[in-house]
């Protein structure tokens, strides 16, 4: 399977996003592949690069 096949088929498996809460308690999210854009947990995917978003809560 060549490189761009991969990585396309690697995107459609969910990820959590990247957390960052900055000096005032704001918290943001950012895609965890491309790390560019602030996304929102209305957004399935990385408007970027297509990176589908995990915003599953995991219970302990």
């Amino acid at each position: 399977m060549n490189d761009i096949k991969k990585s396309i088929l690697e995107k459609q498996i969910p990820k959590k996003p990247k957390q960052y809460t900055d000096i005032f308690k704001m918290t943001y999210y950012f895609c965890p592949i491309c790390e560019y854009v602030r996304i929102t947990g209305n957004r399935k995917r990385c408007d970027v690069c297509g990176q589908k978003i995990d915003w599953e809560v995991e219970n302990e």
